[in-house]
């Protein structure tokens, strides 16, 4: 009988790798489809949309996700206040989440949070919150007016999953027609901190703003990128790192453990 060379021992090795890698890149190709834009994917690199400070939950967007996105250009987004009249709901609450560009600046590092209702200015001093026409009224509170024409502070009562107190100072928004966003953990001693309040200067988020929105959770895997980098590493829930590794083993694992039966039923049929 022959001897084997070298490549006669790896060669069923390297063709599961191959085969891997090709259905690898077959699966990221049906996502750029899917998502209609490159990349389909997003690392999330906060804490910001987490529901538990120390531990990663499926079906919530935590550090170290990886979140599948669809393409989207404003005018296909369903807010908080309408999600939870028809009970349309993404990641753990209503609504969709939206990844933005702060003020429309290219140069910004995109957000990724929940959208909470659309405003549209009114007259000279007051806004308009369509939504709100049908939500129930206990709900919500405004000091002056109401869903049609409303200014001064308006008040969101019991919201999201940690049923806060969301503090919305009209006023202070500039009067362009946009969405008030929120991350699902920006908030203290219940009370929630919007967007527009703490990073946008009061700037609504505009429709041409919109860059897509949150499809799908891949959990855990972009904790890899953040340990890679270094960047909030300390945000990453203990939980996420260790099953990170546990995927990335059985990956390495697995095509060698397919490769080393094969060889064992080879040798047994020699």
């Amino acid at each position: 009988m022959a001897e084997k060379g070298f490549w006669d021992g790896w060669s069923g090795t390297v063709a599961v790798i191959l085969a891997a890698v090709l259905v690898f890149a077959s699966i990221l190709a049906a996502m750029a489809v899917y998502a209609g834009t490159w990349p389909p994917l997003s690392v999330v690199e906060s804490s910001s949309m987490q529901h538990d400070d120390d531990r990663s939950m499926l079906g919530v967007i935590d550090t170290g996700d990886l979140v599948i996105v669809q393409v989207s250009d404003g005018e296909d987004v369903v807010t908080y206040v309408e999600g939870y009249q028809t009970g349309y709901s993404m990641f753990g609450d209503y609504g969709d989440v939206i990844i933005y560009r702060p003020q429309g600046d290219e140069d910004r590092k995109p957000i990724i949070h929940r959208a909470v209702m659309f405003l549209e200015p009114v007259g000279s001093d007051r806004w308009s919150a369509p939504a709100l026409a049908e939500y129930p009224d206990h709900l919500w509170s405004v000091d002056v007016g109401d869903h049609a024409g409303m200014r001064g502070t308006l008040e969101l009562h019991g919201y999201g999953h940690a049923s806060v107190l969301l503090e919305i100072d009209l006023d202070k928004m500039e009067r362009v027609a946009g969405f008030i966003t929120h991350g699902d953990n920006n908030h203290k001693d219940g009370i929630g901190y919007v967007d527009q309040m703490v990073l946008d200067e009061g700037k609504l988020v505009q429709k041409d703003w919109v860059m897509s929105r949150a499809a799908v959770e891949i959990p855990w895997i972009g904790s890899l990128s953040l340990l890679v980098r270094n960047v909030n590493v300390e945000q990453v829930p203990l939980n996420s790192i260790v099953a990170t590794f546990v995927v990335i083993a059985t990956v390495i694992v697995a095509p060698l453990s397919i490769e080393y039966g094969l060889q064992r039923l080879r040798r047994g049929s020699d």
